[in-house]
């Protein structure tokens, strides 16, 4: 998701904002809407890019358990 820069390219502007809408859904579930102040450059700037991609599994995991037929998991 971070590679993405929406609006330049269609492709990735029609599949970044329903990608960046499930993520804001899934930190919001995760932490709270007390999250959503924090969501600014300054706050994730100093994420580290383990730290990213530990977030982007964990986002990816609660998606394919949110969208899979229910009985699956």
């Amino acid at each position: 998701m971070l590679d993405y820069n929406i609006g330049s390219n269609p492709q990735e502007t029609e599949i970044g904002y329903p990608a960046s809408g499930s993520l804001v859904e899934f930190l919001i579930e995760k932490y709270g809407m007390k999250i959503i102040p924090r969501l600014d450059k300054k706050a994730i700037d100093p994420i580290t890019k383990t730290e990213i991609i530990k977030l982007e599994d964990e986002w990816l995991g609660w998606l394919h358990k949110k969208k899979a037929p229910k009985g699956t998991f």
